[in-house]
Order: structure tokens, then C-alpha cells, then sequence
């Protein structure tokens, strides 16, 4: 079982009433938008990233390129939402995936194609809790340009 989920922070909460969401660049999409919590349990492994206030944006756009990293060939990948030593290690074994973590002692294995696809829908819903909290960045030409699951930005 996956389970990929957030929880927005209280400095977020009142962050986001200063910010005009039509307007914010890339710079601010990768360093501060929308940032809190990220949950990630995999088979019983917990994965997740507490109490750093990660740009779960940002955090999930590069989750998703290194699940594409995968799918396209890579036998492994690091993902480093942080910027320090902690990192989550996927490594790929035929239709599997191993991954393991510097944060914990944890280690999961589970079908590459079911983790894509819960990483896909993540950031789908991510992106549509974002946008329904703050429409006005719907206007927002970076995050079009920006955020991998483009299509997600024209329905609702």
C-alpha cells in the first residue's frame, strides 16, 4: 500500500495571505509555495519529510521527474528534496522498485508501475488542492510553464 499525502504548515497559512498567487516566479515555486509536511508510506516503510516545511510543489515535481527517470530506464535514482544529506534511493530491479532511505532505516519494494502511478495522482491532486485554495494562481504563467501535470491546471 502507498499512501502520499501532506499537511500544510501554520507559517504556510499565514505566509499565503501576503502572496498575490497570480503573480509568484519560478524562484518562489521551488523555494517556498505551498510548503508544510510530506507523508510517504510504502508498504509499511515510512518515508516521510516532518518538520522541515518542504515546498510541496517543488517536493513533488521532483518526485514525479524521478519516478519518469525510471520508467524511461534508469536502474536507480536519488531523490533529495532537501538540501542536505537526506535522500530517498530508488532502485529499480525489472517491474520493481527498492527503495530505501538516509532519514530512516526503512526499505520498501513495490511495482514501479503502481508507485508512477500513485506519484501521478499525488501530484494531480496536489496541484488541484492548490488551486482550489488559491484560484487566482490559475493566472499564474510560471506555474503553467512550471509544474509537470499541466493538463490538471485546465479542469477541475
Amino acid at each position: 500500500m502507498i499512501v502520499l499525502d501532506y499537511s500544510l504548515s501554520d507559517e504556510w497559512r499565514q505566509r499565503a495571505a501576503t502572496i498575490d498567487f497570480s503573480r509568484f516566479g519560478t524562484f518562489e515555486l521551488n523555494t517556498s509555495m505551498l510548503s508544510g509536511d510530506q507523508i510517504i508510506e510504502i508498504n509499511g516503510a515510512d518515508f516521510s519529510f516532518m518538520g522541515y516545511d518542504l515546498p510541496l510543489l517543488e517536493f513533488t515535481k521532483a518526485f514525479y521527474l524521478t519516478m519518469r527517470h525510471l520508467v524511461s530506464g534508469y536502474s536507480s535514482d536519488k531523490f533529495n528534496p532537501l538540501d542536505h544529506d537526506e535522500y530517498l534511493i530508488f532502485e529499480r530491479d525489472g517491474d520493481r522498485v527498492r527503495i530505501t532511505s538516509t532519514l530512516t532505516d526503512g526499505t520498501a519494494l513495490c511495482d514501479l508501475d503502481e508507485l508512477v502511478e500513485e506519484v501521478e495522482r499525488y501530484a494531480a491532486k496536489l496541484l488541484k488542492d492548490f488551486l482550489r485554495s488559491y484560484p487566482e494562481a490559475r493566472k499564474n504563467v510560471a506555474l503553467y510553464k512550471w509544474y509537470p501535470v499541466r493538463d490538471l491546471m485546465l479542469t477541475d
